[in-house]
């Protein structure tokens, strides 16, 4: 631990947190936590890499889970019944489940089903594969849907989620409609502009095979 933080921090191992455990380790900094209102913080081993761990935090009139990363599990959605909040990965689109699965992550359909076997009051989507530019294609966003997309820097009261959820999706909607045709015109000309790449070659092509027998033709014989 370096030293500059060895009075500053306390740390607490993830397999102390979980439900079974009977010795609270939080005890000791019980009135640090609620001093910005949380009562409870418990976790839960999920299926993604060795010691991957979901969360559960729970204040005086409110509650949440964060899965981290992970595939779809049982265990999870039974921990987080019923709370307020669920910021659940959505790393890939439908139709990707099984890469999903291979590596242990959730796809759209995947996350807003968990959020919604909790019970949860809205289920906010979150860590989009690097492979989607700005987000994956979403075909849920609907104004009944109780959940949103989190973005870099998004803060918002809890009570505030469904509000902001429903009319961002509205804008979301807008914003990969637009990308979708964005995508159409460049695979498009990506398309055209091998095709006159192509057509360039074979024009180069034949022209000196026509050059070549202009030349033999010249060419006087002995």
């Amino acid at each position: 631990i370096d030293k500059r933080t060895q009075n500053t921090y306390i740390f607490i191992d993830n397999e102390q947190l979980q439900p079974e455990n009977q010795d609270n380790p939080l005890e000791g900094v019980k009135n640090s936590l609620q001093k910005i209102g949380i009562t409870s913080l418990t976790n839960i081993i999920v299926p993604h890499c060795r010691l991957s761990y979901g969360c559960r935090i729970e204040g005086n009139q409110w509650s949440m889970v964060y899965s981290g990363d992970t595939g779809p599990s049982v265990e999870l959605e039974q921990f987080g019944k019923g709370v307020d909040l669920v910021i659940h990965e959505a790393t890939l689109e439908d139709g990707m489940e099984d890469d999903a699965g291979y590596k242990c992550h959730s796809t759209i359909s995947q996350a807003i089903d968990a959020g919604k076997r909790m019970e949860a009051g809205v289920t906010v989507l979150t860590h989009f594969s690097q492979r989607y530019q700005r987000l994956p294609k979403i075909d849920h966003l609907g104004e009944e849907e109780e959940f949103c997309v989190a973005f870099d820097l998004m803060t918002c009261c809890l009570s505030d989620f469904k509000y902001v959820g429903r009319r961002l999706n509205k804008i979301l909607k807008v914003v990969l409609r637009e990308e979708e045709k964005e995508q159409v015109v460049a695979v498009e000309g990506a398309q055209e502009g091998k095709k006159k790449q192509k057509q360039k070659k074979e024009k180069k092509k034949k022209g000196g095979e026509l050059q070549e027998e202009t030349k033999q033709e010249e060419e006087p014989t002995t």
